[in-house]
C-alpha cells in the first residue's frame, strides 16, 4: 500500500489494506473521541455519504478568486529546494541486453527531471518497459506484450534488465547493500525469469522476491500503478478512448483510495455481521434463563438431602484420611525398624572393611614373604651350582690322588725290584774281584774301586744337574706368572695415568666452557641467537638450542646423559610448520647444523605414566628453564620413565623385577666413571650394554664450582692411587731382580755341574782303557756294565721319576683339602641356608594360614552383611509399598478433599467406614423422592447458572465490541470522506490553474456517488460561447487541446500520488509547437517542486527550443538500425 502523505493540517492519516477488524477496534480505542452514530431501529447504520457527495459536488460552482488565492498559497509554499533532492529511492541507471529492439544499452539518469527523445523505432519506450519489469511488473501492465518472453530480442535465448537505485541516506538496509542497491532480473525464452539483488559492489544479496516487494514498498515505488509510469496506449487513450467511469477507476487507482475504501467496506460487513450476532446472542440468552430457573426450582427441594449428603461426605473424607493416617503409621513403623536394621548393616560394613582391611595387609605380607622366598630360592641356586661344582672338582681330585698312589706304588715296586737287582749285580762283580784279585795281587781291586768311585761322582752329578734343571725350570715359571703380575701393575699405573690425564682435559675444557660456554654448540650459534631475536615474522619465538635450557642437578651423571640425548642438545624447538621453515632458512645462512623439533605449546599430565617414587629418574636428575624444553624432552625420550641407579648389579636386580612404568636403566661403570651401562627390561629378563659417556664438553648447564671441586677430588684420589700402584710396581720390580740373580746363579751351577760331569766321564774312559788292559776283565766288565745299566734305571726311578710322583701326590693331595674345605664351607653355607629357607618357608606358610583365616573371616563377615542388607532391603522394599501406597491414597484424598482434617484419637478407618455405612443407607432412602439423583440435580443446576453466565457475558463483551467497532467505523468513514475530498478539491485546483497557463477554463466534475470523473475544458478561443458557460466535453477538443488537458490532468493525479518515480510516454505525439512549449514548460516547474520525485519523460521530438534548468538532463537516443541502414 502506498503511503499517503497529503493530508489534511490536524488529521494526518496512514492506513493499510491489511488491517483486521481487531485492529481497527484497538485502534479506534487511541484516536480521539468523534460523536458516536447510535444504532437505527433497524439495526442498519446511518450512511453520511451522501451528504459529503453533496459537500463534494457544491464546490463547482465555487467563488473562482477564493481559488487563485489557495493556489498561489500553494504555489509559495512548494517552491523547489534543490537541497532537499531525494539520495534514495530513485534510479541511478538503467542497462538492457537483449531486450525488446536493444542488444545492449545502458543509461544514466539525473536526480530530478530526465527527457528522452529520439526517432521513433530507436527505443525510447523499451525503458520505461525494462524500468516496470525489473522491478517487479507483470508484462500485461506495460501494455507492450502478453508474457515477458515475448519481451525477448527476437533471435535471442534470455534477456537482462538491471536498475541501479540509490540508497543513501536513511536508505534500505544500508549496512547490507551499501549506497547503492542493483536490482537483476533475467528472462529466459522458455518463460522462467529470476532475480538477483546484489550490493553496491555487485555481491549478491537476496534472490527472494519478497525481498523486492519489501524494498519497493520501503521507497514508495508502485511500478503497478497505471498512472505513476504512463505508457503510450495508455497516455493515447487517457482522454479520447475513456468513459467517465474509467477516468473515476484510474484516478482512485492512481491515488490508492481504491483499496482503502475497500478495507473499510470489509469493516462495515464485519460490523454488520457482529450486530447479527448480538441479536442472536440477546434470543438465546433468554432461554438460557428459563432454564436456570427450572434447574433453582429443583435444587431448593434438594436442601434435607444435602445436609444428609455433606454429612456423608464429611464421613467419606474422614474415612479417607484416616486411611492416610493409618498408612502413615505403618510407614512410621518401617522407618524405626529401618533404621535398627541400617544401624546393624553400618556395623556389619564397618566389621567387613576392618576384616577386609586385615586381609589386604596379610595378602601383602604373604607376598612379601613370598617375594623374599623367591629371592632367596634365586640366590640358593647358585650356591648349589657351587657345591656340585665343588663335589664335581674334589671327586677329579681323589681320582687323581688315587692315580698318584697307584703309581708311587708302582714305582716302589720298581725301585725294590732293582735294588734287588744291583745287590745280584753286587754279589757277581765281588766275587769276581776277588777272583781276580786273587790272581794280579790287588791291582785290579784298585783299578775297580778308582773306576766305581768315578762311576757313583758320576751318578751323583747327575742328579744335581736334573735337580738343578728342575729347580731352572721351577725358577723361569715363577719368573714368567712374575711377569704377568708386572705387566698387570704397569697396566693399572699406566690405565691411572690416562685418567688422570683425562680429568686434567676435563678440568682444562670446564674452564674453557666457563670462559665462553654458548661455542660448544658451535662457531655460529652467537649469530643464530641474534638473528632470531631480530626476526618478527615468528607466530611464537623459537626454543633453543635445548640444551642451554637444561641445568644438570647430580653432574656425575652429565656424561652418561649427554650421550644419551644426543643431537637433541643441539637442537631448536618450535610451535608450527611455518616458524621451522622460517627457523631452517636462518639456520641455512649462518651455515648452523640442527634440528628442528615440531610440538605445539601444550601441557599435560604425566604423573600417571611415572615409575614408583623411589626411583630416581632422569627427570628428577634435571632442572628446565623453560617449562616447553621439560614436555619436549618427554615426548623425544621419555625422561619421566627413565630411572638412574648408580651400582649396576642393584640396577640389574631392579630390572629383572620388571618394575611398572619405566623403559630402561643407567648404571655407572666401575672402571671409568664417564662410561656406564644401559639396562633393558625385555620379557623378564634384564639386557645389558655398554653406555659410553660424552668426552667433550657438557652442553647442559651445571654448577660448575662443584663440578671443578669433584674433578679435582677426583683428580687427588687418582694420584693418591698412582702412587700406592708406583710402590707395588717398585715391589715388583725387586722381586724380579731377585728372581733374575737367583735363575743366575742356577744357571752357573748348571754350568759347572755339566764341567764336573765332563771331566768324571773323561777320568772314567781312562780307568776303562786301563782296565781293558788288565787279563780277565772282560767278565767284570760285562757285570758292571749290567749293574750300571740297572743302577742308572733305578737312579732314574728313584731320584727323578719317584721325587716328582711324590711332589704330584702332594700338590693333589693339598687340592683335594682345599676343594674338600671348600665344599665343606659351602655345605655348611647351605645347610645354613636351608635352615633360612625353612624358617622362610614356615613364615610362608603361617602367612597362608593366617591369610586363609582372614579370608574366612572377611567371608563370613560379607555374608552377615548381605543378610543384614537384605533384610534392610527387605524391610525398604516393604516400606516402599507403604509410601508408594500412602502417596496414591493421599494423591487420591487430596484429589477429592484437598483440605485435610484431624482424626481424633482412636478412630480409625474402619470405624468411619461402619458409621459411612449407616448415613449411606439412610440416604439412599430419602432420594428415592426426587425424580432424579441429587447428583444430577445439582450438576444441573450448576451448569444451567454457569451457561447462563457465560452466555450474558459473552452478549455484555460483544455488544460492547460492537459498539466500539461502529463508533471506530464511522470516526474512520468520516476521516476518509474528508481525506477524499481533499485529495479532489487540491486535484480540482491543480487541474484548473494548469490549463490557466494555456489560457484554458475548465473544471473536473467528480462524484463519488456515481463513480465518474468528468473534464469540462473552455479552449481560449470558445470563450464567447454561451452553451455550458463556454466549456466544451473533452471529445470534442483537437488533437493539441486534448493532448494539454491530458498533461494537465496527469499533473494534478501526480500531485496527489507521493511516489517517488513519475514516468510519461510520448505526451507530445498530437500537440503543436505552442502547447508543446507551454506543456513542457508547466512541467518542468511542476517536477522541480517535487524536488524529491524524479521523472522520466519520452518523446520523439527535439528539446532545442526549450529553456532547460540545471535539474534537467536529455537523453538522446541513438537512431534506429533500419534508417541507418535505409541512409
Amino acid at each position: 500500500m502506498a503511503r499517503l502523505k497529503r493530508v489534511a493540517a490536524s488529521n494526518d492519516y496512514s492506513e493499510s489494506s491489511d488491517n483486521t477488524p481487531d485492529d481497527l477496534a484497538v485502534a479506534a480505542d487511541e484516536e480521539s473521541t468523534h460523536p458516536a452514530k447510535r444504532l437505527r431501529p433497524d439495526g442498519n447504520i446511518a450512511s453520511s455519504e451522501q451528504e459529503s457527495e453533496e459537500q463534494s459536488g457544491s464546490d463547482d460552482d465555487g467563488v473562482v478568486d477564493s481559488e487563485d488565492e489557495a493556489f498561489d498559497q500553494l504555489n509559495l509554499t512548494q517552491e523547489p529546494d534543490i537541497d532537499a533532492i531525494a539520495t534514495a529511492g530513485i534510479i541511478k541507471s538503467v542497462e538492457v541486453v537483449n531486450f525488446m529492439c536493444h542488444k545492449f544499452l545502458k543509461i544514466d539518469f539525473g536526480p530530478q527531471i530526465n527527457f528522452v527523445i529520439g526517432h521513433n523505432g530507436s527505443g525510447k519506450s523499451a525503458i520505461l518497459t525494462a524500468i516496470t519489469v525489473c522491478l517487479g511488473a507483470k508484462a500485461s501492465v506495460t501494455n507492450r506484450a502478453s508474457s515477458l518472453k515475448s519481451l525477448i530480442k527476437e533471435g535471442c535465448n534470455s534477456a537482462s534488465v538491471t536498475v541501479i537505485i540509490k540508497n543513501e541516506g536513511e536508505g534500505f538496509k544500508p549496512d547490507k547493500y551499501g549506497p547503492e542497491i542493483w536490482i537483476e532480473r533475467v528472462i529466459q525464452l522458455n518463460g522462467s525469469t529470476t532475480y538477483r539483488i546484489k550490493n553496491y559492489k555487485g555481491v549478491q544479496i537476496s534472490k527472494d522476491k519478497e525481498e523486492l516487494t519489501s524494498m519497493l514498498d520501503f521507497f514508495g515505488l508502485m511500478v503497478d500503478n497505471p498512472v505513476t509510469i504512463l505508457s503510450q496506449d495508455t497516455a493515447r487513450t487517457f482522454l479520447s478512448n475513456s468513459t467517465p467511469e474509467e477516468k473515476y477507476s484510474l484516478f482512485m487507482k492512481g491515488i490508492r483510495l481504491d483499496s482503502l475504501r475497500n478495507d473499510y467496506d470489509a469493516f462495515h460487513l464485519y460490523v454488520e455481521k457482529t450486530i447479527a450476532t448480538v441479536k442472536a446472542r440477546r434470543e438465546a440468552l433468554n432461554e438460557l434463563r428459563d432454564r436456570r430457573d427450572e434447574a433453582a426450582e429443583l435444587y431448593k427441594r434438594t436442601q434435607n438431602h444435602r445436609q444428609v449428603r455433606d454429612t456423608l461426605t464429611r464421613l467419606q473424607c474422614q474415612f479417607a484420611w484416616a486411611t492416610v493416617v493409618d498408612s502413615e503409621k505403618a510407614v512410621a513403623v518401617h522407618d524405626v525398624n529401618m533404621e535398627a536394621m541400617a544401624q546393624e548393616a553400618q556395623v556389619a560394613e564397618g566389621a567387613v572393611l576392618e576384616a577386609t582391611a586385615n586381609y589386604e595387609k596379610s595378602r601383602e605380607k604373604f607376598a612379601e614373604t613370598q617375594q623374599e622366598l623367591h629371592d632367596f630360592h634365586a640366590r640358593l641356586e647358585p650356591l648349589s651350582q657351587q657345591i656340585e661344582s665343588f663335589r664335581s672338582q674334589m671327586q677329579e681330585k681323589r681320582d687323581l690322588v688315587r692315580d698318584t698312589k697307584n703309581d708311587e706304588r708302582n714305582m716302589v715296586s720298581a725301585i725294590e725290584a732293582l735294588q734287588k737287582k744291583v745287590a745280584n749285580w753286587d754279589e757277581k762283580i765281588a766275587e769276581e774281584r776277588q777272583r781276580l784279585t786273587d790272581l794280579d795281587g790287588g791291582r785290579r781291586a784298585k783299578l775297580d774301586e778308582d773306576h766305581n768311585h768315578c762311576q757313583n761322582r758320576l751318578q751323583q752329578l747327575r742328579m744335581d744337574l736334573e735337580q738343578a734343571i728342575a729347580e731352572s725350570r721351577k725358577m723361569q715359571n715363577e719368573a714368567e706368572r712374575h711377569k704377568a703380575d708386572v705387566e698387570a701393575a704397569k697396566n693399572k699405573f699406566d690405565n691411572k695415568q690416562r685418567e688422570l690425564q683425562d680429568i686434567k682435559s676435563r678440568i682444562a675444557r670446564l674452564q674453557a666452557h666457563q670462559q665462553k660456554y654458548m661455542t660448544v654448540f658451535g662457531q655460529n650459534i652467537d649469530g643464530v641467537l641474534k638473528a632470531i631475536e631480530r626476526e618478527s615474522r615468528f607466530v611464537q619465538k623459537p626454543v633453543g638450542p635445548i640444551g642451554s635450557l637444561i641445568r644438570m642437578k647430580q653432574p656425575e651423571w652429565g656424561p652418561i646423559l649427554e650421550a644419551f640425548f644426543n643431537r637433541t642438545l643441539d637442537s631448536f624447538a618450535v610451535t608450527c610448520k611455518e616458524d621451522e621453515e622460517l627457523l631452517k632458512s636462518i639456520l641455512s645462512q649462518h651455515r648452523f647444523r640442527a634440528n628442528v623439533i615440531i610440538r605445539k605449546d601444550e601441557r599435560f599430565s604425566f604423573s600417571q605414566n611415572c615409575p614408583d617414587p623411589k626411583f630416581q629418574t632422569v627427570l628428577d636428575c634435571l632442572e628446565f628453564e623453560h617449562e616447553y624444553v621439560k614436555y619436549v624432552m618427554i615426548d623425544v625420550h621419555s625422561v619421566e620413565r627413565v630411572i638412574l641407579i648408580a651400582d649396576r648389579k642393584e640396577a640389574d636386580r631392579v630390572m629383572y623385577t620388571n618394575p611398572r612404568n619405566v623403559t630402561f636403566c643407567f648404571a655407572k661403570g666401575a672402571s671409568n666413571p664417564l662410561d656406564g651401562y644401559r639396562l633393558n627390561n625385555k620379557r623378564g629378563a634384564s639386557g645389558m650394554q655398554p653406555q659410553r659417556g660424552r668426552r667433550e664438553p657438557p652442553r647442559m648447564k651445571t654448577d660448575s664450582d662443584m663440578q671443578m671441586r669433584s674433578l679435582a677430588l677426583e683428580e687427588q684420589q687418582i694420584q693418591d692411587k698412582l702412587q700406592s700402584l708406583q710402590a707395588e710396581w717398585n715391589v715388583l720390580d725387586n722381586m724380579s731382580i731377585d728372581i733374575r740373580r737367583r735363575e743366575q746363579s742356577i744357571t752357573t751351577k748348571i754350568t759347572h755341574l755339566k764341567a764336573d760331569i765332563q771331566n768324571t766321564e773323561t777320568e772314567i774312559d781312562r780307568l776303562a782303557v786301563l782296565m781293558a788292559a788288565a787279563d780277565e776283565t772282560s767278565r767284570l766288565n760285562a757285570l758292571e756294565e749290567s749293574r750300571d745299566t740297572v743302577l742308572a734305571e733305578l737312579s732314574n726311578l728313584k731320584n727323578i721319576q719317584y721325587p716328582n710322583i711324590i711332589m704330584e701326590k702332594d700338590r693333589r693331595f693339598v687340592e683335594l683339602n682345599n676343594a674338600t674345605s671348600e665344599l665343606e664351607a659351602k655345605k655348611r653355607e647351605m645347610d645354613q641356608a636351608n635352615q633360612e629357607l625353612t624358617e622362610r618357608q614356615k613364615q610362608v606358610g603361617n602367612a597362608t594360614d593366617e591369610s586363609i583365616q582372614l579370608n574366612a573371616t572377611v567371608s563370613f563377615r560379607r555374608k552377615q552383611l548381605e543378610e543384614r542388607r537384605g533384610k534392610l532391603e527387605k524391610i525398604l522394599a516393604e516400606r516402599q509399598k507403604l509410601v508408594a501406597n500412602l502417596e496414591e491414597v493421599t494423591k487420591l484424598t487430596k484429589s477429592i478433599y484437598p483440605n485435610r482434617v484431624e482424626i481424633e484419637d482412636g478412630k480409625t478407618a474402619d470405624k468411619f467406614k461402619a458409621e459411612m455405612i449407616q448415613v449411606q443407607q439412610s440416604y439412599q432412602t430419602s432420594i428415592r423422592t426426587l425424580p432424579k439423583p441429587v447428583e444430577q440435580i445439582i450438576e444441573d443446576h450448576n451448569m444451567a447458572q454457569r451457561a447462563y453466565n457465560d452466555a450474558a457475558r459473552e452478549l455484555t463483551n460483544l455488544t460492547v465490541l460492537m459498539n466500539k467497532l461502529n463508533e471506530t467505523y464511522l470516526e474512520r468513514r468520516d476521516r476518509y470522506y474528508i481525506f477524499r475530498n481533499q485529495i479532489c478539491t487540491r486535484a480540482k485546483d491543480i487541474f484548473r490553474h494548469t490549463l490557466d497557463e494555456r489560457g484554458f477554463k475548465g473544471r473536473l466534475f467528480i462524484s463519488h456517488e456515481n463513480e465518474t470523473l468528468n473534464l469540462k475544458v473552455e479552449p481560449v478561443d470558445s470563450g464567447k460561447s454561451n452553451g455550458d458557460n463556454g466549456k466544451r466535453n473533452v471529445t470534442t477538443l483537437s488533437g493539441g487541446e486534448k493532448s494539454y488537458t491530458q498533461i494537465c490532468l496527469l499533473m494534478s493525479l501526480w500531485d496527489a500520488m507521493n511516489c517517488p518515480l513519475r514516468g510519461l510516454d510520448e505526451f507530445d505525439v498530437f500537440m503543436d509547437a505552442v502547447n508543446r512549449r507551454i506543456s513542457l514548460k508547466m512541467m518542468i516547474q511542476t517536477a522541480q517542486r517535487s524536488s524529491q520525485t524524479q521523472t522520466i519523460f519520452i518523446t520523439p521530438q527535439d528539446m532545442g527550443n526549450i529553456k532547460l534548468g540545471d535539474d534537467v538532463k536529455i537523453i538522446r537516443m541513438a537512431d534506429p538500425e533500419r534508417a541507418a541502414l535505409h541512409a
